[in-house]
């Protein structure tokens, strides 16, 4: 059955950029990306695209729009020629409603057995399926501080303040089933400490499983979020 999909306009900014693209410019982000070979680091693929657009914003776009096509791809189980047939053929139908002129459309359309072998690279498949997996969590954290504050210790009549006492608050957000939600809660000096003992652990744990996936089966391990941490 041919595949069939409707592209949500949230995603159109990004196809845009591989329509603005030249022949050329695809030709050589694809002998860019056929000469990275696998990597499990976005700034490496963002950067061997940048180095042929020579544009450093463009080039994390069509990194955008390459892993987007990636994911879709592997979402329906089909090949990259049928995914970018599809979309265009959608593009085709509802390019009035994307706000794209008939010479974008016919642009995107020449574009696509261009584009398609882009994304059938291995180079893009591996960092997309690395990078869900990194992820691929109900809850993900999104940032953290601690709010420090001074508690002041009044007499019984509260007339004078004694002493003082100063506490901290964890904030955490996160995003859980796309939510963002915050979490507080009270530590003391120890809990700190702990804290960071668990954390600087955690970071060894890391490159030692890292270290030991290179030596051992010897295949290339990153560690989620670490930007050099890609083997050499």
């Amino acid at each position: 059955m041919k595949l069939r999909l409707a592209v949500p306009k949230t995603q159109i900014r990004l196809l845009a950029t591989l329509r603005d693209l030249t022949q050329e410019q695809l030709s050589s982000v694809r002998a860019a990306l056929e000469a990275l070979g696998s990597t499990l680091e976005i700034t490496a693929f963002e950067l061997a695209i940048a180095k042929v657009l020579d544009d450093d914003g463009v080039a994390k776009q069509t990194a955008a729009a390459l892993l987007l096509l990636s994911k879709v791809r592997r979402s329906y189980s089909a090949d990259a020629v049928a995914v970018l047939e599809a979309i265009s053929a959608d593009i085709a139908l509802r390019g009035d409603q994307y706000r794209w002129s008939a010479e974008e459309v016919a642009s995107w359309k020449r574009l696509a057995p261009s584009i398609a072998a882009v994304v059938a690279l291995s180079t893009v498949s591996v960092l997309e399926k690395s990078v869900e997996l990194a992820y691929s969590f109900r809850s993900l954290y999104r940032s953290a501080r601690v709010l420090t504050d001074i508690r002041p210790v009044f007499n019984d009549d509260g007339s004078e303040v004694h002493a003082a006492v100063v506490t901290h608050t964890l904030e955490l957000a996160y995003t859980e089933d796309g939510v963002t939600k915050t979490l507080c809660l009270a530590v003391d000096a120890q809990d700190l400490t702990q804290l960071s003992t668990i954390c600087s652990r955690a970071q060894q744990k890391a490159k030692a499983a890292r270290a030991l996936m290179s030596a051992g089966v010897k295949v290339p391990t990153s560690i989620a979020g670490d930007i050099e941490s890609e083997d050499d």
